[in-house]
């Protein structure tokens, strides 16, 4: 495993460069271990501090990171850096030399289509979180989090009913990197998406290899059958069934081909979690929780989104199949008044459409391409669900012990804390 690393840090921060140093070696030594040694004799991290920086590109032999310079007063910024170094490191074997043989060598006149950004990247999204787990720099509660709000994200956009990770990936060049205003309802992402599906499938393999093999050992399989020889979604499905004994065609139908609602029964099988889905009143304070009246206000719903720092009531999306939906609700348009009621803000449409029970109706006052109109639109009771994942109080002690093979750590004791997506979404 003998190779020389170099660190390159440009820019002030208010980081410990030796603890941010210290992390990434224990990750490259985790990484490394995946595969038996490394794919290159030297390799440089070339770490950028800039204000309100973020993301990495990855090269053969290095890697660019962008962070914000400021991150580091809570532990949490050392834990997003650890995760960007882990993500890009591991792109040194999967995309830069096991890969789609689109994706190199380029053909830089144009574009270069591909199938395979689910497993590039989406795969890369998953494993990372398991490098920096076993590393000890990132602990499964950070993790448990991160995947639960990825649930709950993929579970709300109404894009998972349209386009499956396969034609994500193909369509990157002309959806993803050319977003329009109906890209949350028409498209996935097939980095958190393809991460999600990761977490399935190490499940998958670990049960049907009775807990000896994982994703790790995928990609292991398919570095030694192929490295930078060329690899096809045949070779992947080849690769999963010779670990797991399982038919890869119903996994990859229901989640990779196919468009569709994520699966957490293996998950919940092979490592002794359970996925807990909490409606919006039942995340409240204790003290809200309780109070009838005040709990009401979570449960209305009418699907209109206006972003997360809305500074007018302009439409941003309307979920389709919604009631603002149906009712002709739009993006773009501006919500003047709710019930006769001023609204100069998104924040205030939410609170106004709060105040109105399910089974009622709402007039909303609404510019629409300068003419103003009133349309009525009946609320209903919220459908949306957060996710937790937690652990179960009935697991197995094999359950625990797989949990613990899979993420280098002991099962867990409390339960993390539980998140939701934070846009204003009445």
């Amino acid at each position: 495993m003998n190779a020389d690393f170099e660190f390159a840090i440009t820019g002030e921060h208010n980081g410990d460069e030796g603890r941010i140093v210290e992390g990434a070696k224990k990750i490259v030594t985790q990484a490394g271990s995946i595969f038996g040694g490394f794919p290159f004799q030297r390799y440089t991290f070339l770490l950028t501090f800039s204000p309100k920086a973020s993301g990495g590109l990855e090269h053969k032999n290095s890697t660019s990171l962008l962070s914000d310079p400021f991150r580091f007063s809570k532990t949490s910024g050392y834990e997003g850096i650890f995760g960007l170094i882990s993500h890009e490191f591991f792109h040194a074997w999967n995309v830069k030399r096991l890969h789609d043989p689109a994706l190199g060598p380029f053909d830089y006149r144009g574009e270069n289509y591909t199938r395979l950004l689910w497993f590039h990247e989406g795969l890369t999204d998953y494993v990372d979180n398991l490098i920096a787990m076993k590393a000890g720099v990132i602990p499964w509660t950070t993790v448990a989090r991160e995947w639960a709000k990825r649930w709950t994200d993929f579970a709300e956009r109404p894009g998972r009913l349209e386009q499956s990770l396969e034609e994500a990936s193909f369509d990157a060049w002309i959806r993803f990197y050319k977003p329009s205003e109906f890209t949350p309802n028409s498209t996935v992402d097939y980095y958190e998406a393809g991460a999600l599906v990761g977490l399935m499938m190490d499940a998958q393999l670990r049960i049907g290899s009775h807990g000896a093999k994982g994703v790790e050992d995928l990609f292991a399989l398919l570095w030694q059958r192929h490295g930078e020889k060329g690899l096809t979604d045949a070779d992947i499905r080849k690769a999963y069934q010779d670990l797991s004994g399982l038919d890869p065609e119903p996994f990859w139908d229901a989640h990779i081909r196919h468009c569709g609602p994520l699966d957490p029964s293996p998950i919940e099988a092979a490592f002794g979690l359970k996925f807990e889905a909490k409606a919006p009143w039942e995340t409240l304070p204790p003290e809200d929780l309780k109070d009838a009246t005040v709990a009401r206000f979570a449960r209305s719903f009418v699907g209109l989104e206006f972003g997360t720092s809305p500074d007018v009531p302009t439409i941003e999306n309307v979920i389709p199949g919604s009631p603002a939906f149906e009712a002709g609700l739009s993006y773009g348009q501006e919500i003047l008044a709710v019930n006769g009621w001023r609204t100069a803000l998104g924040t205030e449409v939410q609170q106004r459409v709060a105040d109105i029970p399910a089974g009622q109706e709402i007039a909303f006052t609404v510019v629409d391409r300068g003419r103003v109109k009133t349309v009525a639109v009946p609320v209903i009771e919220n459908p949306r669900r957060s996710y937790q994942i937690l652990p179960n109080v009935k697991a197995t002690e094999a359950q625990k012990a797989l949990f613990s093979a899979w993420t280098g750590q002991p099962f867990p004791k409390q339960s993390p804390i539980a998140s939701g997506s934070s846009s204003v979404k009445p």
